[in-house]
């Protein structure tokens, strides 16, 4: 699934992930520095962009205005692994 999850991004989302990567937490203001500037009203759609990406549960909102990178969630261990 995460690789589906990954091909289904978008340019200004895998912008926005990288950054989040490199610095663990994203500000909406420092989103619309990143992939703004394209719309006249940039806020609203970087907002936008950002909700969609915790809908799809790429990422976490703390509070309003402040991101983070989901955490991902332990796979239970494969059973022939254990067997080993």
């Amino acid at each position: 699934m995460g690789g589906e999850t990954e091909a289904m991004t978008s340019r200004k989302q895998s912008i926005l992930l990288a950054e989040l990567a490199k610095t663990g937490e994203l500000t909406l203001n420092r989103a619309v520095e990143l992939v703004g500037g394209y719309w006249n009203n940039e806020r609203q759609w970087t907002g936008a962009i950002l909700s969609r990406m915790v809908k799809r549960g790429l990422i976490e909102r703390v509070r309003p205005g402040l991101f983070i990178l989901k955490p991902k969630t332990p796979r239970e261990p494969d059973p022939v692994l254990i067997l080993q």
